[in-house]
């Protein structure tokens, strides 16, 4: 029986983007004179979609941020999430094993995180053989 589907994790399974997603988040709060650590991240804003890490960062700062203040900053992270995307470190054989079963499939991703950033990483991971098209999951929590 031929190969009719692959479902894969993408963060901690093909690619590691925290680090990307750690630098876009912070240089998007700079942009406001906003400063969030390493650790900050880590322990508070990671587990939330881009919109609710950036209100968080300004709520944890005693700010209640405007929806064209957050607009602003989401489009920040995410322009500079794709300058990054280059940088994305991928697995040992995560390219290889992509490849193989990208070949036999139609190459669709599934986006969960309601965000730009899997369907561009899955565009750029193995040239294009992941992420030909993306549906938008509705699931804004999930990350």
């Amino acid at each position: 029986m031929a190969l009719r589907a692959a479902v894969f994790d993408f963060d901690g399974v093909i690619v590691d983007s925290e680090p990307l997603h750690f630098r876009s988040l912070r240089d998007a709060l700079m942009s406001e004179n906003v400063e969030i650590s390493h650790e900050e991240y880590w322990d508070h804003l990671l587990a939330h979609d881009d919109r609710s890490s950036i209100r968080l960062a300004f709520e944890r700062r005693g700010e209640r941020p405007d929806p064209d203040r957050l607009a602003r900053v989401e489009r920040f992270k995410v322009e500079r999430f794709a300058e990054l995307i280059p940088e994305v470190p991928v697995f040992p054989g995560a390219r290889e094993v992509i490849g193989a079963v990208g070949g036999a499939l139609l190459g669709r991703t599934i986006d969960t995180r309601g965000d730009r950033s899997v369907g561009t990483l899955g565009g750029a991971l193995a040239g294009g053989l992941a992420g030909r098209a993306v549906e938008r999951g509705g699931n804004r929590s999930c990350r």
